[in-house]
């Protein structure tokens, strides 16, 4: 799991700045987290598009080996583009959190809540967290 992610960070970041030392060496933007996170669950599976499994990275509560079945899962749960965006992450005041709102309808889901893409400052440690975030605390709606 940290391999992937480690590798979808590097291949964003490169993308991002056009180098890795400039990407180690500075916090990416609110706008460019945005990007990130967007392209995170794409390619992750939670959008109408096809999933990157060479990307794919598992939720902390996801202990299955099959990533067919988990990507089937996720397919079509959440809009492709962010609801909103809030400096620093859960536990910490510093990176990003992107949340996106589920795509309507959503079987058994609060159509008031939706999921949090959470990252470190630099972009790095994304992950999607697995508790739903209410969508009315975020910072900054897009």
């Amino acid at each position: 799991m940290a391999n992937r992610a480690l590798l979808y960070v590097v291949t964003i970041a490169f993308t991002l700045t056009g180098s890795m030392s400039d990407a180690a060496e500075r916090s990416i933007s609110r706008g460019e987290a945005v990007t990130v996170a967007e392209q995170f669950i794409s390619d992750n599976g939670y959008t109408e598009a096809p999933a990157v499994k060479e990307r794919y990275v598992p939720e902390s509560l996801e202990r299955t080996p099959e990533i067919d079945l988990i990507l089937q899962g996720r397919r079509g749960t959440l809009e492709e583009k962010a609801y909103g965006v809030s400096q620093g992450r859960r536990g910490s005041k510093s990176g990003w959190t992107v949340v996106f709102a589920f795509k309507q309808p959503c079987k058994g889901c609060n159509p008031n809540n939706g999921r949090a893409v959470t990252m470190d400052s630099d972009g790095t440690n994304i992950r999607v967290e697995h508790v739903d975030f209410i969508l009315s605390e975020v910072e900054q709606t897009l």
